[in-house]
């Protein structure tokens, strides 16, 4: 523990020393937390003297340094250098006096333009004096702003600054650049306090031009306008950046020795709790709630003046600095002439040292008097001595004890802490809160006197009557012996209580404690037990080293500081109990860390007041032992333990760091505005305030509602979030590591979230079906559902997006459970890294997505006709991929298919008759190589070409269990087989088939259709039919180089059916491909072509195609002989009969 003071060898309290050699790496770090943002900074010489709450801490031989260190709180607040010079100013009016020469020059670049409350600025040359409207700002300006004191500054490149109460800034450089010049520089430095701003001609030339410096974030203003609170380390330093007046909108940079975050939208806001973490990203607050957060500066900051109304405001000041000029030159002419009355004066100044000497001698005398009253110095009587040092702690040693204009001593807010109405809320403030909670009239009844008015320019007047009240009051001591006793307090004396150590004393008080009285033991563990009578109020009393504390009995509040570590016991009374931990310089030995439990039974609240609870510095956990309704003012706990059986806990104080544990019961936790930070434990219900709040649930699994929380975290453990409501709005809510969310409504459940919340996310549950996921428009456009693998009665999932399409990720788990994905803004995809996508649970509600992915390679989708009716577009990411369906019907004409080579119809093999609809593109290599049907029995198996087919090759496409390859288009499609034996069935328009190179067989429709014939090997396709007046067939030239004669591409063959007479006498066919025999039947193509040898003709060998009247029919046959003259050769087939008799026109050449 650090000492607050120290005595030298004549009982002089003198400061508290710390060595530069302490200083590493620039820095020198100061004890007592915070405590060093909110302390008084003067100048005494080299040294650097802090002081306030009843502490002083010397630095000596800082100035002398030409590089000060900078000085920092353990937990990384920093004021540099120059800041600590700034706050301590260089010499104090008296010594620039001493040193016969005037102080520096103040040099103006602002103007006070409101002002209202205490406002206090001390200028670099020493001088203090309060504000007023009209006055200068100079640099070097430090302004200090008390309870209730507010303060509007307009700088002269027309910004303008607004500080709110208890606060503390300085002007530490202001560079006015010329107009139209650019440049410029203005830096601000605050230690604490609200502040908002307009930036003017300096920030809008560039973003180094224009910073505020706060105890852990440093900002950067670019043309714009903000608020925001400077704070300590460990509690909320907010920025906002809000537009400006005009409503343009610019940036603040917000720095941390962790890094930087760039707030560019109006509402962006954050909140910055280390100076070694980064500041975390902005979240967007509504400018309504930031308005209303940050009124009090909003409506003292000046509107941006105009260049005339600069001008103006310039010319006032320098009037007024000119009027000040003339009274300082009377004042000095007044000096002059009382100089010269200096001699008539010299024998008054002797007569009155003379009368100094002899109060001195009296005094002298005073003192040998109380010594034989008081007994000698560290025996029981001491005790007197300390209540004095407590006095001089609570009232101080001289005018302004109150620190209200840098008065030296602590004040009674530090004894009594926050949260009573009659005492102020923050040791370190010198003000006390802002206006609510210190109220002097409550302040002069706690001494039983009424004063009717506060006048500001008599409350260093008043404060001395209070210091003689309290100071001039008897002692009378009670010494215990142990077991129960009665003491009878009495009004208007101090009463000291001293407990004997281990015995466990019981003390009844009789009567009402008031001011300074103070019950003592000197040894804490030894069951001291403490109760107080039937009267009140109790205020201003203290306790230390008792164990129980038990108030029910009291008829009024109870006010009173506890002075021990450890565990204490306190039993509440029905009126405000004002509770505070604060070490006695009369008992330091019981006060080492800080560290408390205190258990308190009742109800926080429940009585008449409103309870507050200041367990300082350390560790400290406070336990409630009495379930049930509390409400208080909490200050320096870090742990809060319920009680079983269900309690509301209503917080009436911003937290930071707090962490609450429930009981067996159900507990509702109730935040207050501003913003807090906690974690808890086992409590069923938290809700916030009108201010950003952060819940983190602790380890072990946490079952708990929420609303009004803008961050909830988990911890270890499996954490679920509930609801009874059937909707769960989590938009604006930043929620991470939560597996579960609920609702236990009694209908479908809707769940509202944002991008964020899927982290850790695993299960949904609804109670009952047709529960929803929806993710805010804000949201960003692609989203993994892949973590959650739980989805209790869920099945739709939209995104409320209105700018970008969705992107889903998704795995079997999502599939299975959701039948309905919608994406606001159409073209949505759903992508998934299995290679397995089954889309068989895909509802015709589904809308907005148009594309499925898998991203993991090569892809099988499993579809129905529902998935097949939503999606237009199915990519594998791998060559390779199937599409198939257990329909017997799988039509992807109208689908774009990447990297998707085979289509399967009917794989369960239950329906009989499968049809696959392609389009003709869609064939190929790199594209649709295979197609499956399942071998059922019954039905034709069919492919079938769309009806904007032109062209379908499937020469490189394996067809299994395919029957038939059917046309549907009614404008013409050319049809190529594959390798193997295919029918193929034209439709009604003219197509074009080419069998290929199996035994196909070819059926021309209604329209005037071709049989093509590529190769000669092609020659044993079966046409079923052949119209003589429209269909043809079509030779490639390349191929059958052996016609008859040879003709021009596309031209009919010129042989006529007179070609080859009845004899075959001429007949020479060698390299011909095909024959014309016209003027007698035949049984068959053989019988013909051994008409043409026994004839005397040359049959030649190759394959032939044989046009020729066949026995008892009407039409032209054609057949084929695959080799007319091997000797081990193909029998002729007949291919085709026409309906009529074909001649040359029946047969085109063309040149492929």
């Amino acid at each position: 523990m650090l000492a607050s003071t120290v005595s030298n060898e004549s009982g002089v309290k003198a400061p508290e020393a710390l060595a530069l050699t302490d200083a590493a790496d620039g820095v020198l770090v100061l004890p007592h937390g915070d405590w060093m943002l909110h302390a008084e900074f003067v100048r005494e010489g080299g040294d650097l003297l802090l002081r306030g709450d009843g502490l002083e801490i010397v630095v000596p031989g800082y100035f002398d340094l030409p590089q000060p260190p900078a000085l920092a709180t353990a937990s990384g607040a920093v004021i540099d250098a120059q800041w600590a010079a700034r706050l301590a100013g260089p010499l104090a009016p008296a010594q620039y006096a001493q040193a016969a020469g005037p102080g520096p020059a103040l040099e103006h670049v602002g103007t006070v333009s409101k002002v209202s409350g205490p406002v206090q600025v001390r200028h670099v040359d020493g001088s203090t004096s309060a504000l007023k409207e009209g006055m200068a700002v100079n640099v070097g300006d430090v302004i200090t702003t008390g309870a209730g004191g507010k303060v509007g500054l307009t700088f002269d490149d027309a910004s303008v600054f607004s500080l709110g109460s208890n606060g503390r800034m300085a002007v530490d450089e202001m560079v006015i650049p010329q107009p139209g010049a650019g440049g410029g520089k203005e830096v601000l430095s605050l230690t604490a306090g609200q502040f908002s701003f307009t930036s003017g001609m300096i920030a809008k030339n560039g973003i180094e031009g224009m910073a505020i410096k706060t105890p852990v974030a440093s900002l950067g203003i670019r043309g714009t306008s903000g608020a925001g609170n400077a704070a300590a380390e460990g509690q909320q330093n907010t920025v906002s950046l809000l537009p400006d007046p005009d409503g343009t909108v610019g940036q603040v940079t917000v720095s941390t020795q962790g890094g930087v975050q760039v707030l560019s939208q109006v509402g962006a806001t954050t909140t910055v709790t280390s100076a070694f973490q980064p500041p975390p990203p902005p979240v967007i607050v509504p400018l309504q709630q930031l308005q209303q957060q940050f009124g009090d500066t909003l409506q003292t900051l000046p509107p941006p003046p105009s260049p005339q109304q600069l001008q103006q405001m310039q010319q006032e000041r320098t009037a007024q600095a000119e009027q000040a000029g003339q009274q300082a030159a009377q004042e000095e002419a007044a000096t002059e002439q009382a100089a010269a009355e200096q001699a008539g004066a010299e024998q008054a100044a002797a007569a009155e040292q003379a009368l100094g000497e002899q109060l001195a001698g009296e005094r002298a005398e005073m003192a040998r008097v109380a010594a034989d009253l008081f007994g000698p110095q560290g025996g029981p009587e001491a005790l007197l001595g300390g209540i004095d040092d407590m006095m001089a702690a609570m009232f101080g040693t001289e005018p302004g004890a109150f620190g209200l204009f840098g008065g030296p001593g602590d004040d009674v807010f530090g004894l009594f802490g926050p949260g009573d109405e009659v005492l102020g809320p923050d040791p370190f403030n010198p003000f006390g809160d802002e206006g609510q909670l210190f109220d002097l009239n409550e302040f002069i009844d706690f001494f039983n006197q009424q004063i009717n008015e506060f006048v500001d320019d008599r409350i260093d007047d008043i404060i001395r009557e209070f210091e003689d009240i309290a100071r001039g009051q008897d002692a009378e001591f009670h010494y215990l012996t142990g077991g129960p006793e009665t003491v009878t307090v009495t009004d208007g004396v101090t009463d000291i209580i001293i407990g004997t150590g281990g015995q466990g004393n019981e003390i009844t008080i009789d009567g009402a404690l008031g001011l300074g009285d103070t019950i003592s033991d000197d040894q804490t563990g030894d069951a001291d037990q403490l109760i107080l009578d039937s009267a009140g109020p109790n205020d201003g009393w203290r306790a230390t080293g008792i164990e129980t504390i038990n108030l029910s009995a009291a008829t009024g509040d109870n006010t009173f500081a506890i002075g021990n570590d450890g565990a204490v016991s306190i039993t509440l009374s029905d009126y405000a109990d004002a509770i505070t931990s604060s070490m006695f310089p009369d008992y330091p030995d019981l006060f080492s860390t800080g560290d408390n439990t205190w258990t308190l039974t009742g109800s926080l609240s429940h009585g008449s007041g409103t309870d507050s609870i200041n367990m300082g510095q350390g560790t400290d956990t406070l336990t409630l032992a009495t379930a049930g309704t509390h409400s208080a003012i909490l200050s320096g706990v870090e742990t809060i333990e319920l009680a079983n059986g269900g309690n509301m806990l209503t917080l009436l104080t911003p937290v930071i760091g707090l962490s609450v544990t429930g009981g067996t019961g159900t507990d509702v936790l109730m935040l207050d505005d501003i913003g807090n930070t906690l974690t808890v434990s086992s409590i069923e219900t938290v809700t916030g305030g009108n201010g950003t709040d952060s819940i983190t649930l602790a380890a072990g699994g946490q079952t708990v509602s929420i609303s009004n929380v803008e961050v909830l975290t988990g911890g270890a453990g499996t954490d679920k979030l509930t609801t009874s409501a059937t909707t769960l709005d989590l938009s604006s809510v930043t929620v991470t590591g939560v597996e579960t969310f609920e609702s236990t409504g009694n209908t479908g459940a809707t769940f509202i979230l944002s991008a964020g919340d899927l982290t850790g996310l695993t299960t949904l549950i609804s109670p009952s079906g047709g529960g929803s996921l929806r993710f805010s428009d804000g949201s960003s456009a692609s989203l993994s559902l892949t973590g959650i693998d739980t989805w209790t009665n869920v099945s739709s999932v939209t995104h409320l997006n209105t700018s970008t399409a969705a992107t889903f990720e998704l795995d079997a788990a999502v599939l299975a459970a959701v039948s309905k994905f919608v994406s606001t803004v159409a073209g949505g995809t759903l992508t998934s890294a299995d290679t397995t996508i089954n889309l068989s649970n895909i509802a015709t509600t589904t809308s907005g997505f148009d594309t499925v992915t898998g991203s993991g390679g090569a892809t099988t989708f499993t579809v129905d006709a529902d998935a097949l009716g939503e999606f237009t577009t199915f990519t594998s990411t791998a060559a390779g991929g199937i599409l198939q369906t257990a329909d017997k019907d799988l039509d992807v004409s109208g689908k774009t298919l990447n990297n998707i080579g085979t289509l399967k119809s009917d794989t369960g093999a239950n329906a009989a008759g499968d049809l696959i609809t392609v389009k003709g593109d869609q064939l190929g290599t790199g594209k649709i190589t295979t197609i499956w049907a399942s071998a059922d029995t019954g039905g034709t198996d069919k492919v079938q070409l769309s009806t904007d087919t032109t062209t379908a090759d499937f020469t490189n496409v394996t067809l299994t269990n395919i029957e038939e390859i059917a046309v549907l288009s009614t404008t013409g499609t050319t049809v190529t087989g594959t390798a193997n034996a295919d029918i193929i069935v034209g439709g009604d328009g003219a197509d074009t088939l080419i069998g290929g190179a199996g035994a196909d067989y070819l059926t021309g429709g209604n329209g005037a259709d071709v049989f093509m014939y590529t190769a000669t090997s092609q020659g044993r396709d079966t046409v079923t039919s052949f119209s003589n007046a429209d269909d043809s067939f079509v030779f490639s030239l390349s191929a059958f180089t052996g016609l008859p004669t040879v003709v021009s591409t596309g031209s009919h063959i010129a042989d006529s059916v007179s070609t080859y007479p009845a004899d075959f006498a001429n007949a020479n066919l060698t390299n011909k491909n095909l024959l014309f025999i016209t003027g007698a039947d035949y049984a068959d193509a053989e019988t013909a072509l051994a008409a043409v040898i026994s004839g005397g003709g040359t049959l030649g060998t190759g394959a032939l195609f044989i046009a020729y009247t066949k026995t008892s029919t009407t039409g032209t046959t054609i057949a084929w002989d695959a080799n007319r003259e091997a000797s081990a050769g193909i029998a002729a087939v007949d291919i085709v009969t026409s309906d009529g008799t074909i001649d040359n026109t029946d047969f085109v050449m063309v040149s492929t």
